[in-house]
């Protein structure tokens, strides 16, 4: 036989290390909320279980003396008495593995076998539950076709890394908690192999480059990463250019690291953020008529693309319990095989 990684695209790129492990509790995506003035002089816990219904009591008192839930950015007793004006932050912990329905959806699998499963995950699809999603996911369909995965990361079985709900292209999941701890070593000593192609905007100079900067939540837009020079963590990207059109390039994008969003923040970083990238660029969808030359689209026009034209191409790996290695590779998603074409017809250099 012959990746972002672990949370990137990216990971959309979201590490069994501390980028590449499946995110406990504590790292995950805090919800905040003003408390609400009549809520005044109710206790904590009962304040935030009747805010969350899927959450028991016993949990929120759990959560609240584990420090899942903080009172103005710090921690609180469960009997705590709700003034109405605080800021409550509370990290919803994903749902038991005995709690994901298997649910059917239509796979496009690269390859299985009795370890593991590789997927080519199309667009619009969130990778595991989480809030807002706790249905309709990857995982849900996974576990429909397979009926097992891994089961070391609680909430999120087989997972060893993810990518954005808009990013397409190959995903590996576990089968087994042995081939996962493998797997998972790997991301974390930087021994897989992943490949990224996408479409930019701009007329990138160089034919190949190392982006190296450090990156961190973004300090004031939480749902977005930013280069952070004090407080960011390292992160590398390589990148060889494939093909230039008149205002847009196709390249090869190559994660050294694994963080969020890395391969999206470092390409907008440059100058030259992912097509259609809603969240790191200033332009949206984009259309024909435009790419025609035109300075605006009829309100009924379809676009192009509408997602970020970012695609995780190939993943190499060593094959758990082998000295082998593994590839796989995810044919480019339609609708970024549709804007080449487009650039090609109308935008050729």
């Amino acid at each position: 036989m012959t990746d972002d990684s672990s949370y990137e695209d990216d990971a959309d790129v979201d590490e069994p290390s501390p980028d590449d492990a499946p995110p406990e509790l504590s790292v995950d995506e805090p919800f905040v909320f003003k408390a609400k003035q009549d809520a005044a002089g109710a206790r904590l816990d009962l304040y935030v279980t009747a805010r969350f219904p899927r959450l028991s009591r016993t949990q929120v008192q759990r959560m609240i003396r584990g420090g899942a839930v903080l009172i103005n950015g710090s921690r609180a007793k469960p009997s705590y008495e709700i003034s109405g004006t605080e800021s409550i932050s509370v990290i919803v912990p994903p749902p038991p593995v005995r709690d994901l329905l298997p649910e059917y959806m239509p796979l496009d699998i690269l390859y299985e076998d009795e370890v593991m499963i590789a997927i080519n995950k199309p667009s619009g699809i969130v990778v595991h539950p989480a809030r807002g999603h706790w249905g309709g996911t990857l995982i849900n369909a996974i576990l429909y076709h397979c009926h097992r995965l891994s089961d070391i990361a609680p909430g999120r079985p087989g997972i060893v890394h993810r990518l954005d709900r808009e990013t397409t292209g190959v995903i590996l999941f576990m089968k087994e908690d042995w081939s996962h701890r493998h797997v998972a070593r790997q991301f974390e000593y930087r021994r897989t192999q992943k490949e990224y192609l996408a479409v930019v905007e701009g007329e990138v100079p160089y034919d190949s480059d190392l982006i190296s900067r450090p990156l961190g939540r973004h300090p004031t837009q939480r749902e977005k990463m930013s280069v952070r020079i004090e407080g960011g963590r390292e992160a590398q990207t390589s990148y060889e250019v494939i093909e230039r059109f008149r205002g847009y390039t196709f390249l090869r994008a190559m994660p050294r690291t694994g963080r969020t969003h890395q391969i999206r923040v470092h390409l907008a970083a440059i100058g030259h953020p992912c097509a259609a990238d809603n969240l790191y660029s200033k332009n949206g969808p984009i259309y024909l008529s435009e790419l025609q030359g035109q300075t605006s689209h009829p309100n009924d026009e379809e676009p192009v693309i509408a997602r970020q034209a970012l695609h995780a191409h190939r993943l190499n790996i060593e094959y758990p319990g082998k000295k082998e290695r593994i590839e796989f590779v995810a044919p480019l998603a339609d609708d970024i095989e549709r804007l080449l074409a487009t650039l090609r017809k109308y935008r050729a250099r």
